[in-house]
C-alpha cells in the first residue's frame, strides 16, 4: 500500500512490494479500508495504538469530498463523553480478551470486557 500525500489522502495504491500493481482493465482489486489505517510507510508502529500519534493522518472520517459530514459532531460527542466520565472513574482495566467483529471492511469491537470503579 502506498499512502499518498496530503491533497490526495484518501488514495492509497495497492503494492506488491516495493513495485506498484498495474491497474490494467479486467483486473480485480481489493479495497480494504482497514488496512488503510495500518499502512507501514504512512505511520510508525501502525499495528500499534498510539492515541497521542502526531501526526495522526487516519482516514477513520475519509476525505475530500468524501469527508464524513458527522465528524465534527461525532469529535464533540467523544470530547464530551471522556471529559463527563474521566473524572468519574477511580480506575479501568480489562477484564478479558477483546473480540473484534469479522470483517473485511471497517472492523471494531465487538466485546470489550472491562473491570472499573467509580469514584
Amino acid at each position: 500500500m502506498v499512502h499518498a500525500r496530503q491533497s490526495n489522502h484518501a488514495h492509497r495504491r495497492p503494492r506488491h512490494g516495493r513495485q506498484r500493481c498495474s491497474d490494467s482493465r479486467g483486473e480485480s482489486v481489493c479495497l480494504s479500508y482497514p488496512s488503510a489505517n495500518r499502512d507501514p510507510e504512512a505511520f510508525a508502529e501502525p499495528f500499534q495504538f498510539d492515541i497521542g500519534r502526531v501526526p495522526n493522518r487516519h482516514l477513520g472520517f475519509g476525505s475530500g469530498v468524501h469527508f464524513c459530514l458527522g465528524a465534527a459532531l461525532a469529535r464533540m460527542e467523544v470530547d464530551s463523553f471522556f471529559a463527563e466520565l474521566i473524572p468519574r472513574l477511580d480506575s479501568v482495566g480489562l477484564a478479558g480478551e477483546p473480540e473484534y467483529l469479522p470483517t473485511t471492511f471497517v472492523g471494531g469491537l465487538k466485546r470489550l470486557p472491562l473491570n472499573y470503579t467509580m469514584r
